[in-house]
């Protein structure tokens, strides 16, 4: 590589550390949120403890919070062996993890095509962007940056497979796709993105006798997506974590996918009033907005199909966005949400791809085009940095990150729950207020009814405190919390029979 090529490359380096120092150097000060952190870290005993043997087993052997991923839970371990439990600890690590995930997407890039420039331009667009913020700034989507960690060094290794085949070449593919899924099992789309590859730009599939050859090469990893997607199934049905039919029919599924992909879309091209919860729309979603979905879906299908010849990477950028995005679309619901930022983490890379290459090969017909992308380019980069450092601002604490999505959405019963647990402790009145407008808005959310629940204690109000145990066990009878909260109500009352039954 001559000097002038490694100069280029530290330029690059030197460009994505500065971005991400911009964006997310102040994450080093932001506390835990009561967005899944209480359960993930604050009050499991696991993680405070480290690294310890017995951890080690728990890590493989747990479902806990309707997870499998045993490397997350490992680098959680990590943190604490080095620098105790305490947030900054776990929210650098983040950050670092994202600047090497951008280091290493422009690595992939440019080995895959040797564009320097395409290459930074997708990883700066991938280093700054709002959607991304969710994945970094909230330490329990660590999976996330570890899961895309390995995903893009098994990506750099099948470059060099694909060019020289060989079984010392393959295995590092296969451990490093073995990480990603332990890391997170939306990695079970590795393999669908590697034949992507092959068609563009490795071009491996220029003839017909290559498809069952690359296929065949492609078995071990898809044994190893099946396997991550039986245990992704099997932690999320023991947590109960999978929505039933009656309350999400296939009908608003289906409907909510493509809304979702179009969304997804347009966030990533115009990111504002992003939130860490989006609830489904009050009422179903509207005909005219699904139909709308649709249309732009199919058109943009077309259209790469029609143009795979001339412009393979819209087709591959497009088919990589939508596949790797189906694990996560909601056509299997889990949870109560209708789409989230940090499922762009991966996908938006083929979208990213199809947008650079799309307009470098229009740039690429004069000079005065070409001078006008880089000048856009150039213009995207600032203004999404500073569209993601304002949103990764409000990931500072719990009551910053709810109270700015109430700002943005709509209906918001969970950012109602978690504002009033924010506020619990330094205005309860305020708190009541906030769960008790979560249940007018979702009057079966059970952890409403326990906080409200709980807070009745708390004011020796037991008969209220009572009321709103029953509600949460008509709508989970066995739900130990609200058992042993009317326990206590009923204890404070002098029903110590009953009290004993419940």
């Amino acid at each position: 590589m001559t000097g002038s090529a490694w100069n280029r490359h530290l330029i690059a380096a030197g460009l994505l550390v500065a971005l991400n120092v911009f964006v997310y150097a102040q994450v080093r000060g932001f506390d835990f949120v009561n967005f899944d952190d209480d359960v993930y870290l604050v009050d499991n005993a696991r993680v405070s403890e480290g690294l310890t043997p017995e951890n080690l087993s728990w890590a493989f052997t747990t479902f806990h919070h309707a997870n499998w991923h045993p490397s997350t839970w490992l680098s959680y371990f990590l943190d604490v062996e080095f620098a105790g439990f305490n947030p900054s600890m776990f929210h650098v690590t983040n950050g670092i993890l994202h600047l090497l995930n951008c280091l290493l997407l422009y690595a992939f890039l440019f080995s895959l095509s040797a564009a320097s420039w395409r290459s930074l331009a997708v990883a700066a667009l991938f280093a700054v962007h709002p959607l991304h913020v969710e994945s970094v700034a909230w330490i329990s989507e660590r999976k996330d940056l570890l899961c895309a960690f390995f995903w893009l060094a098994a990506s750099i290794a099948y470059v060099g497979y694909a060019r020289k085949p060989s079984l010392a070449r393959y295995a590092p593919i296969f451990l490093f796709h073995a990480l990603a899924l332990t890391s997170k099992p939306m990695a079970v789309t590795f393999p669908f993105v590697l034949l992507l590859l092959d068609y563009w730009p490795l071009k491996r599939l220029n003839v017909r006798t290559d498809v069952a050859k690359v296929l065949a090469e492609k078995t071990p990893l898809i044994v190893l997506s099946l396997a991550g997607a039986v245990l992704a199934m099997m932690s999320q049905a023991a947590a109960g974590a999978v929505r039933s039919g009656d309350t999400f029919t296939i009908g608003l599924r289906i409907s909510n996918a493509f809304v979702s992909y179009v969304s997804y879309m347009a966030n990533t091209l115009w990111p504002t009033g992003l939130a860490f919860f989006y609830p489904y729309p009050a009422g179903g979603i509207d005909a005219a907005q699904v139909i709308f979905a649709v249309v732009c879906f199919l058109t943009i299908t077309v259209a790469a199909l029609r143009h795979s010849r001339a412009a393979p990477y819209i087709l591959v950028g497009w088919l990589w966005f939508i596949g790797t995005l189906v694990p996560v679309i909601g056509l299997v619901q889990v949870g109560s949400h209708a789409m989230a930022d940090r499922y762009t983490y991966i996908p938006m890379i083929g979208f990213l791809i199809a947008l650079v290459w799309g307009v470098s090969d229009w740039a690429s017909q004069s000079r005065v085009k070409t001078r006008s992308a880089a000048i856009l380019c150039g213009g995207a980069v600032a203004a999404l940095s500073i569209l993601a450092r304002a949103q990764t601002e409000t990931w500072r604490d719990s009551e910053t990150l709810t109270r700015h999505a109430l700002r943005v959405t709509e209906n918001n019963f969970l950012a109602h729950n978690n504002l009033g647990l924010a506020l619990r402790d330094s205005d309860q009145d305020e708190a009541i207020r906030q769960f008790k407008t979560s249940l007018e808005i979702s009057p079966e959310y059970t952890d409403a009814h326990l906080n409200l629940g709980g807070i009745y204690l708390e004011r020796k109000s037991p008969d209220e405190a009572i009321a709103m145990y029953m509600d949460a066990i008509s709508v989970q009878p066995d739900n130990a919390h609200a058992l042993f909260g009317m326990g206590r109500a009923l204890s404070m009352k002098g029903a110590f029979a009953e009290a004993a039954v419940a």
